[in-house]
């Protein structure tokens, strides 16, 4: 039987070590962000120390923490680890189990792949509270159930090993948590040491305490390079590749002239929050030119995971804005974003869902999702919008230096006359910001006039190939709209060595709640800026700017654009490629409804199918917990039928057998080849003042009686355990044969006696003789002793 531990130790042992643990848990920090995972960390380690601990303070066997354990996951990690999805924040859902249920084991690689800070969204603090559960679980039951208690202290290590492992490269105060936490376990293996009656320091002595301190500083010592900050260190986030690459996706450019000109009046998102003076919402970033298209490339393709919440970098000065996005008739994977994102939160019904399948590129400001944007669907987003800047302000007096240290694309098959243009309109100046503002200004103001190529304007074919490219550039009087202007910006200013990429999105001007339809859409380039970040700039000129061969009122002539020039050997035909770039790219009414109809058949399946998988689930867990309280019924039960059958004197001498190995249950102790007479006798050997009957006194290992029940006196009860011993000794050894009437009364007065010693007992004691297997086990030896 294992030795009683007082409750002082089992307490002092288990808040200390959940404590070590929660704080070798700080490392978590960084990559956690704020400080939410903190009671993550705290509840973890609680429920572990509480799993680990009961069944000591109770003397149950030591597996009954597992169902503990897996109770109280269920319980305690919805408000633990999954917040965002338990009902107020707090109680189990059925998504919230779900969660639970497969974040056992897909969390630790979902939360490596979301880009830090992680935040708490989904199932992203599971690997924390998991850690925290199962490490203050081990190290509690090493502490209280092992003839090596120190050992335990092996938990907070792991813990640091693995908050470190799945952090990041920063570390908070990693010399300072290395000293306090190896201070702390010392002083705590020296108390235990003391207080198991082995030799341990004083340390109430200035010598020990000094034996004490200096290992503490050294263990903060050696600890510090793994904790630390340094660019070397080693931890799983930098070894995991992000599983998306948005270079795959189709140029949101050859979609331009789909939104401007076949559903121009289709309300594609409806905008909240706009500040004065308006912003630059964005769609997608593109750097990257093959002579066909403008795409996303390797560079600006790179997108990570996140959570809803980012770290600021600090370093793009601008407004802090609230935005809200509720999409209508736009469906695609790109997510509109503006300026520097701080945070974005998905609403609607398939908000979770969305939240998931939440991806940014930190490089471009761009996020984009999977499942892609629909109807219905909205997101709140909080940003940092650059102050707008117009080409009369750049300039060096102002402030604005273009930023050449950013690398530039390698752009292929670009025209020649893109270098030529470049250097005709940059003129001889080598300040960057002066070549960027008259770039711009020739596009935007001197050659450059605006149009769609629909009835009633100037005709102007679609995409932006190098053909389309070199017809717009060899023609004095320029005739296109954001799709050509924004590439032939970007292409030279890359010729004149000046960092720039196209955006796509809309560029709303009135503050407050806008509509934007399919019209509004536009193009723009962004270039880098000293201190200042990625400022957008607009290379477009006016739609109300007349052409220059008609007069304010006229009709507008056609114009000789629409016959575009051979392409050059190197690049490939794109002659059919630059009819399907004037196409509309957005999907037709057909294909919506056929692809809603198969979402909608794909959600069916997947609501019909969930809940049974979750039943499953939770079928398991309970089974997990109930089977081990089934099987310790069963086998009482069984024992009892074993001993009430036979022999009418085989069912005395059972009858009697059942009564003491139902009062080991119930704690008492029963001492080994006594006699029943003997027995009897000890049964009420309870001294006054001494603890009754089920007490675990160390000073009294022979139990006392229980208390009478209510209108019985303790007289009368006790005689009758006297006469059953004496009953059992005078049929077992009668010479005549015993009646089964006789064998049924024992057992009827067995079954009051017991009765009766319930009655004494509070619920919970009850409870735990009936989980006890101390008579299960007395019959095992008695069986293996022969008698």
């Amino acid at each position: 039987m294992q030795q009683h531990i007082s409750r002082p130790r089992v307490a002092v042992d288990a808040v200390v070590l959940a404590a070590l643990v929660v704080g070798a848990g700080l490392a978590f920090g960084p990559a956690y962000g704020g400080s939410r995972y903190l009671l993550t960390l705290g509840l973890g380690a609680l429920l572990g120390a509480v799993a680990a601990a009961v069944p000591v303070l109770l003397r149950w066997p030591g597996w009954m923490t597992l169902p503990i354990a897996a109770v109280g996951y269920l319980l305690v990690g919805p408000v633990a680890a999954t917040p965002t999805v338990a009902t107020a924040g707090v109680l189990p859902s059925l998504e919230s189990t779900r969660l639970l249920a497969r974040g056992v084991i897909s969390s630790w690689k979902q939360m490596l792949t979301i880009a830090v800070p992680v935040g708490d969204f989904g199932a992203l603090l599971l690997p924390a509270f998991l850690l925290a559960l199962l490490l203050t679980t081990a190290a509690v039951l090493v502490a209280l159930r092992t003839s090596v208690p120190l050992l335990a202290l092996l938990g907070p290590v792991l813990m640091g090993i693995g908050a470190a492992a799945f952090g990041t490269t920063t570390a908070v105060a990693p010399a300072i948590a290395g000293t306090a936490l190896g201070l702390a376990g010392l002083v705590w293996a020296a108390w235990r040491r003391r207080a198991s009656g082995k030799p341990g320091l004083e340390l109430r002595r200035p010598t020990a305490l000094a034996l004490l301190v200096i290992p503490a500083v050294a263990a903060g010592a050696l600890l510090t390079p793994v904790l630390a900050p340094a660019a070397d260190r080693a931890v799983l986030r930098t070894e995991v590749v992000p599983p998306f690459d948005a270079s795959k996706i189709e140029s949101t450019l050859k979609s331009y002239r789909g939104y401007v000109r076949k559903t121009p009046n289709d309300v594609e998102v409806v905008l909240g929050g706009v500040p004065k003076g308006g912003l630059f919402l964005g769609m997608s970033t593109m750097t990257d030119y093959n002579g066909l298209l403008m795409s996303v490339n390797d560079a600006s393709g790179r997108f990570a995971p996140i959570g809803g919440q980012l770290n600021s970098d600090g370093d793009t000065p601008g407004q802090q804005v609230q935005l809200t996005v509720q999409v209508q008739d736009y469906s695609g994977p790109w997510v509109f974003t503006a300026g520097q994102l701080r945070s974005l939160k998905f609403t609607g019904a398939r908000a979770n869902q969305l939240q998931q399948g939440l991806f940014y590129n930190r490089d471009t400001g761009s996020a984009l999702v999977r499942p892609d944007l629909q109807n219905g669907d909205g997101y709140r987003l909080a940003t940092s919008v650059p102050t707008t800047v117009g080409l009369d302000d750049l300039s060096a007096s102002k402030g604005l230096q273009v930023d050449t240290s950013v690398p530039i694309p390698t752009a292929t098959n670009v025209p020649t006359e893109v270098r030529q243009r470049a250097n005709d309109w940059g003129g001889d100046s080598t300040d960057p910001t002066d070549i960027t503002r008259a770039l711009l200004t020739a596009t935007s103001q001197e050659h450059g006039w605006w149009s769609h190529g629909a009835s009633g304007e100037p005709a102007s074919a679609g995409g932006h190939g190098a053909d389309r490219i070199r017809a717009l550039l060899t023609n004095d009087t320029m005739y296109g709209d954001a799709e050509q202007y924004s590439v032939a910006a970007a292409l030279m200013l890359w010729e004149r060595k000046i960092p720039a990429r196209v955006v796509m999105g809309f560029r709303p001007t009135d503050a407050g709640t806008v509509t934007l339809r399919g019209k509004d859409m536009t193009a723009w380039v962004e270039v880098p800026f000293r201190g200042r970040g990625w400022l957008p700039l607009d290379p477009n000129p006016s739609e109300q700017k007349p052409p220059p061969t008609q007069k304010p009122g006229e009709a507008p002539s056609a114009a000789a654009q629409n016959t575009l020039q051979n392409p050059p050997p190197p690049i490939p035909a794109t002659t059919q490629q630059q009819k399907t770039q004037d196409q509309p790219k957005k999907p037709s009414q057909a294909s919506k409804s056929k692809q809603a109809q198969q979402e909608q058949t794909s959600q069916q399946s997947s609501s019909s199918s969930f809940p049974w998988w979750l039943l499953l689930v939770i079928a398991g867990a309970l089974l997990l917990v109930l089977l081990p309280l089934l099987v310790i019924w069963l086998l009482k039960r069984r024992r009892r039928k074993r001993l009430a059958t036979g022999p009418p004197e085989r069912r005395i001498a059972g009858g009697w057998t059942y009564l003491m190995g139902s009062a080991r249950d119930f704690g008492r102790t029963v001492r080994p080849g006594a006699t029943r007479s003997e027995i009897a006798k000890e049964w009420y050997s309870r001294p006054p003042g001494s603890k009754t009957a089920g007490s675990r006194s160390a000073a009294a290992p022979v139990s006392a009686p229980a208390a009478a029940a209510p209108g019985q006196p303790a007289a009368d009860r006790g005689s009758g355990v006297a006469l059953l011993a004496r009953d059992a000794d005078t049929q077992v050894f009668a010479p005549d044969p015993v009646p089964q009437q006789a064998a049924d009364a024992y057992w009827a007065a067995v079954d009051r006696e017991l009765a009766s010693l319930r009655r004494a007992h509070t619920p919970v004691q009850r409870l735990r003789a009936m989980l006890s297997l101390r008579s299960l086990r007395a019959d095992r030896q008695r069986k293996g002793s022969g008698r």
